[in-house]
């Protein structure tokens, strides 16, 4: 926590890759919910979150990884790093809709709509593509129906 900068940086560390792009196409959903709850933590304070990539000692590998959240490149530490193009952004924009930026608005909508359908009981399968990104690391292919051919 930097008072200085009114900021919280927290750090997840991860042995394998990750993507932050993963997020405002809403297929990662750890680091909003880490920011929901940070808010709530620390209200007032501006929220970034980081993956911290330790698989590897090569230097390529190391620095200060992408970050998600209420990044001001004007405060400290940043302006020594400058805009990584991996970076997303949380704006107060309702229209925010390139790449790097994603309205906070939006963020809610979408992870209040998810959870409504959760508490609902509705977690269809086929709501979202099949075999392609959700399905790539699950452990649990073996026994997941969405292969399953009714007759």
């Amino acid at each position: 926590m930097n008072d200085e900068t009114n900021t919280v940086l927290a750090s997840d560390y991860k042995t394998g890759g990750v993507n932050l792009k993963d997020i405002p196409e809403f297929w990662s959903s750890q680091f909003p919910v880490y920011y929901f709850a940070l808010k709530t933590q620390f209200p007032g304070k501006n929220i970034i979150l980081a993956y911290e990539q330790i698989k590897s000692l090569r230097k390529h590998e190391h620095g200060i990884p992408p970050l998600f959240g209420e990044i001001d490149f004007n405060t400290a530490p940043l302006p020594s790093r400058g805009k990584h193009d991996k970076d997303v952004v949380l704006t107060d924009n309702p229209d925010a809709a390139d790449e790097n930026s994603l309205s906070l608005e939006l963020l809610k909508k979408t992870y209040l709509r998810f959870t409504r359908k959760v508490l609902n009981g509705e977690f269809h399968l086929a709501e979202r593509e099949l075999n392609g990104k959700a399905c790539l690391h699950c452990e649990y292919d073996s026994l997941c129906r969405k292969n399953c051919v009714r007759l």
